[in-house]
């Protein structure tokens, strides 16, 4: 009944109608059993829609935006008992006939209890205006409601409650609410060069920082300002630009594991897997600058104490343009989320979510292949056949005993005009944009998965 009322469906075919039985009251074996029953004025926890009456009156409550509201009498119906009427034909449902105006001057006075006046001069209540209505009942349901579309409310921070309440539901909610963000917090992270412009950005704060309520840390080579992306991070990072990124490679070897000789091992096998590294492998790519960058976020969050600030945490790139809302963080503890395509033999590494444990040994990836070069080289990586980033990932990801997730993609990246770049120089679109499309079938997945297009959605036509 609740996603009745969520998504607006007004009929819902059950039951039969009396008159369609046999004169015995028996049913005929040849007769379709149906009920058309309509939902109308049901209220109750869970409602969303703007414009059912009740979260319509609560809302505008809450948001200091009241009007004049109908002296119309309405008979509104409490979910529960729509439920009972739907599965029991013979319930009774308890209906209360309140007017619309007698209706938002309960919820008015309600949100003056818990949030505050809103200023504007309220009349004096009366005493079918007070709590006590004639339907304690109703009165209680409403509460329940008003209480958790306040919660919603809080949550998405579209209203506030003051921090000194002395209304016992008030104070439980804000302990609850505090509770449930410190338990539910994301961390997103963005590493490498600050590219992707406004495009990229306003989607990130559309679809994945707001949509999660996530904190951001931009972790990038200072070659690049970007106070626009910037501002809207919580954390800002730099990691030095290098021309031999197997530098940070040495670095780690010296304070974990300093006898062993990584590039003797590592540099002699075939493909992208280090690219960035001097004379290791092709040198193509980013695979080692990304491996660095993964290695130094591990030694940023352990030293700043961020792992037990945030239950999960987002590993990305500033280039990419998220096509529709990040969807909710559903993830076991040795999970990794990757999103589907692009994994080259492997899994892409151009996007992680994981929690905090599991998104911590992820980032280990770098620490152990060096100090196990010689176990990655001769058993777990053939010298002999080209290796990306993505076998290397997925062949790390499987010895740590962390299971991968493919969830649907919802996000590409693109190439602004700037942007330098160590591998796809982007093709151009059908269609007149500021950018290319670095992997053209990214597009397609994130289109297939947001059902829109690109050259559809508001995001681009915006810009």
């Amino acid at each position: 009944m609740k996603a009745c009322q969520r998504n607006r469906i007004a009929n819902l075919v059950y039951v039969v109608p009396h008159d369609q039985r046999q004169p015995d009251g028996q049913w005929s074996q040849n007769e379709t059993r149906v009920r058309i029953v309509k939902l109308a004025n049901v209220y109750g926890p869970g409602m969303q829609a703007e414009d059912d009456i009740i979260p319509s009156l609560i809302r505008r409550a809450l948001t200091c935006n009241q009007r004049g509201e109908a002296a119309v009498a309405k008979s509104f119906v409490y979910v529960d008992d729509a439920i009972q009427a739907v599965y029991d034909e013979t319930a009774q449902p308890t209906e209360i006939n309140v007017t619309i105006a007698e209706c938002a001057r309960l919820i008015q006075l309600l949100s003056a209890q818990i949030v505050g006046p809103c200023g504007l001069e309220m009349q004096p209540a009366t005493n079918t205006h007070k709590l006590g209505h004639n339907s304690s009942t109703f009165n209680e349901r409403l509460v329940h409601t008003f209480l958790d579309i306040l919660h919603s409310m809080l949550l998405k921070g579209t209203v506030s409650l003051p921090k000194n309440t002395q209304n016992l539901s008030a104070q439980h909610l804000l302990r609850t609410i505090e509770t449930r963000q410190a338990a539910s917090k994301t961390l997103v992270v963005l590493i490498g060069q600050a590219r992707g412009g406004r495009p990229a950005w306003s989607s990130l704060k559309a679809n994945v920082l707001d949509t999660l309520h996530a904190d951001l840390a931009t972790f990038f080579t200072p070659d690049i300002p970007a106070p626009e992306l910037q501002a809207m991070a919580k954390y800002t990072w730099n990691l030095k630009e290098t021309d031999d990124w197997g530098s940070y490679f040495d670095e780690m070897v010296a304070t974990t594991c300093p006898s062993v000789n990584w590039r003797k091992h590592l540099c002699p096998i075939q493909g992208i897997m280090l690219g960035g590294v001097a004379q290791c492998g092709d040198n193509a790519g980013s695979g080692g600058i990304q491996l660095a960058f993964r290695w130094a976020l591990h030694q940023k969050l352990s030293r700043l104490g961020l792992w037990n600030e945030y239950q999960h945490f987002i590993l990305s790139r500033s280039d990419h343009i998220y096509l529709c809302p990040h969807p909710p963080i559903s993830l076991a503890a040795n999970e990794i989320g990757v999103p589907e395509g692009e994994g080259y033999g492997g899994i892409t590494d151009r996007f992680l979510v994981a929690g905090a444990d599991a998104f911590k040994r992820s980032l280990n990836i770098a620490g152990d292949l060096v100090c196990k070069a010689a176990y990655y080289a001769d058993t777990l990586l053939t010298p002999k056949q080209p290796v990306n980033s993505e076998i290397l990932l997925a062949t790390f990801l499987l010895e740590q005993g962390l299971h991968v997730r493919l969830f649907p993609r919802f996000m590409f990246a693109i190439k602004m005009p700037q942007d330098p770049t160590r591998w796809s120089t982007g093709s151009d679109l059908p269609f007149q944009a500021p950018f290319k499309l670095k992997y053209p079938y990214e597009l397609t997945l994130s289109e297939r998965t947001c059902k829109t297009t690109l050259a559809g959605s508001t995001s681009v036509q915006r810009l």
